[in-house]
């Protein structure tokens, strides 16, 4: 689907009279807005098109990604936007809302300031960053977020995450019945959608995969480690090199539905802090660190290990978008860890950009071969 194709949903929905936030990172708690049925759009890159006017809004060493997100802004692919909602877990996004705030003048903006490191600390400021976003979303909309609206608005969001990952279960077959290049275009159009319409087209697509007919065509099962990935060309391209991506640990994918809200917590607000702090997985967290640099690592990225075995993964693909640091700065102890595990990895730096796919086109396929 086409950058330009994916909110034409929304557009009807806001001729209706529904209010559409943008929204930037898997940290925007998206309860908030669907308990005041506001429809959460998650804001997209756009690998196919060059980067022409966010260049004249941040440096040419800022993130790539980042500014291809406010480069479309700035051609009008989100004119239907109320308001923006965007999480502060590095400088960049950051001074993304910034910009976007002082240049588009959005109705509606607000940045919700995220911890990076767990502790108890750093879990009571998240809590008290909740109910600043809560109370900001109340004065726009002049409507209360009860705490019935926001649990009605959890089970809403757990049925979604559960309906996904009832999807990612079917990678794990041998050969997978989706293609990581589909999976990740059904995960697009469900970040596109309000919440119960997103729900409604994951059972229908279920259904579509478990009956549907697979060739018995085994190949090299990949995991896609790094920067967001919300353009599935580059899913496509390592599919063309001959591997299946079975697995991802992306903002966009697994990390974006891991884990829920629960639902038993007398407390809404401190089920969603548990959730958005100590439940999301992100090279921005920091776990305390009680014994030494290898039992960090292992506490930090020790879910990597229980997604190779369940996946059955064969090797690695980890791709970190030019001047990511957060990602950059995870490289090497990522690398070392799974290479520790058996696991062959594949580390690419790219542009965001379809027009550098050559030569990462030449070493994935160099590294499936080595898998075969």
């Amino acid at each position: 689907m086409k950058l330009r194709d994916r909110g034409w949903r929304v557009r009807q929905l806001r001729e209706e009279g529904r209010r559409i936030f943008g929204y930037f990172c898997c940290y925007v708690p998206l309860e908030f807005l669907t308990a005041l049925e506001i429809v959460p759009y998650r804001i997209w890159g756009n690998m196919e098109e060059p980067i022409e006017k966010a260049n004249l809004h941040f440096i040419s060493t800022s993130c790539h990604y980042v500014r291809s997100c406010f480069d479309n802004a700035l051609k009008g692919y989100f004119d239907f936007f109320d308001g923006v909602v965007g999480a502060k877990t590095c400088d960049t996004a950051d001074r993304l809302f910034q910009v976007w705030k002082y240049v588009l003048k959005p109705p509606y903006s607000h940045v919700i300031h995220i911890p990076n490191a767990a502790h108890p600390s750093s879990y009571e400021f998240f809590k008290a960053e909740l109910e600043l976003f809560k109370e900001s979303l109340e004065t726009f909309t002049g409507r209360r977020i009860t705490t019935d609206r926001l649990r009605k608005a959890i089970k809403e969001h757990n049925t979604n995450r559960n309906l996904v990952k009832e999807l990612y279960e079917l990678r794990k077959e041998k050969p997978p019945v989706i293609s990581g290049s589909e999976f990740h275009e059904i995960l697009i159009q469900a970040l596109s959608l309000p919440v119960e319409e997103a729900s409604r087209m994951l059972r229908n697509k279920r259904e579509e995969f478990l009956n549907r007919h697979k060739e018995d065509i085994r190949k090299p099962r990949i995991l896609l480690w790094g920067t967001p990935v919300d353009d599935v060309s580059f899913l496509q391209l390592i599919e063309e090199c001959g591997a299946d991506v079975v697995m991802d640990d992306t903002c966009v994918g697994s990390r974006h539905w891991w884990p829920e809200v629960s639902e038993t917590d007398d407390d809404p607000m401190t089920a969603l802090a548990d959730r958005y702090t100590d439940g999301l997985r992100c090279p921005f967290r920091f776990p305390d660190i009680i014994a030494g640099h290898k039992q960090d690592v292992e506490k930090r990225y020790g879910y990597l290990k229980e997604y190779i075995e369940e996946f059955k993964v064969d090797g690695v693909i980890m791709q970190v978008v030019g001047y990511c640091a957060i990602h950059a700065l995870d490289v090497p102890d990522v690398k070392d860890y799974l290479n520790e595990l058996g696991v062959p990895v594949l580390v690419l730096e790219h542009n965001y950009s379809t027009a550098t796919f050559a030569p990462l086109r030449t070493r994935i396929q160099a590294f499936i071969e080595t898998l075969e």
